[in-house]
């Protein structure tokens, strides 16, 4: 595959790139799935959508969802709403399967871990915010730096809460996976309820009204993800005039998109930078 190339030249990009260097500015990266499905489709993981018709055809093998389909799981799909869609599939399938399969699909044991991670790592984040539940940034971590970085998971709101108020620039990193590791499943926020239940943690609401605040840097979001809208609209509702600087990694092709406009507009983005490729 031939070199992508990217536009080191782009306003957007040199403002970031300024304030990453400057001494005791606190930029967090905020990963999402994008940056772990890079590569060939035999050796990257899934997008959240892929996984959720992933366990879709392991219900149907298994007798759980009927052969015609389930139509509130057809229609959230269709619709984009995979929490609604993960919601209904864990009612369907049951936990033990459900848990299965996530864990199957998530498993990035022989998989190479995709360069745009290799390169995350290679920046001494004081903390790295994640959506994603693998272990592909804690491994790269690991690579890298031949030391553990430290994880948080959602599960852990008190500890994400410190994390967060108190990143400074520092030679370790914390990994705050905010909606679960694989590896605990109990960490796991994947559902409607779960979701539900995260907005009734006072201390998780208090993480991201602090995160929202400082410079966030997203990356391997469509920014229209239901997760990330999630967030959006959550802190979209403590701040209603606005919050943060932030900036985010897009294809030059949605620059004109009408739902990158309205964020722009609503949480005083800076202009979208131009991706390596599309996501």
């Amino acid at each position: 595959m031939a070199s992508a190339k990217f536009d080191t030249t782009d306003p957007a990009y040199r403002d970031l790139l300024s304030v990453v260097l400057q001494s005791g500015t606190a930029v967090v990266p905020f990963v999402g799935a994008g940056l772990s499905a890079y590569g060939h489709p035999e050796e990257r993981l899934p997008l959240w959508g892929q996984l959720l018709e992933r366990l879709v055809a392991e219900g149907l093998s298994l007798g759980l969802i009927p052969d015609s389909g389930d139509v509130e799981i057809d229609d959230a799909l269709r619709r984009g709403r995979y929490i609604d869609a993960a919601e209904r599939l864990l009612r369907m399938l049951g936990e033990p399967t459900f848990r299965r399969v996530v864990e199957r699909e998530l498993d990035d044991t022989g998989k190479p871990v995709p360069l745009g991670i290799v390169q995350l790592v290679a920046i001494n984040w004081a903390l790295i915010i994640t959506t994603n539940l693998d272990r592909l940034i804690a491994r790269a971590y690991m690579e890298k730096h031949k030391r553990p970085a430290t994880v948080i998971t959602g599960a852990e709101t008190r500890r994400l809460a410190i994390a967060i108020s108190e990143t400074l620039a520092s030679l370790d990193t914390t990994l705050a996976q905010i909606h679960g590791s694989i590896d605990v499943y109990e960490s796991w926020r994947l559902t409607r309820a779960h979701y539900t239940q995260l907005l009734q943690d006072q201390a998780y609401m208090t993480a991201l009204s602090n995160l929202f605040l400082r410079r966030v840097f997203f990356v391997g979001f469509g920014l229209q993800d239901d997760d990330f809208d999630f967030a959006f609209k959550t802190i979209a509702s403590i701040y209603p005039d606005g919050f943060g600087t932030f900036y985010a990694l897009v294809p030059s092709s949605r620059k004109g998109d009408p739902a990158l406009l309205s964020l722009i507009k609503r949480g005083g983005w800076h202009d979208p930078l131009k991706s390596v490729r599309p996501l």
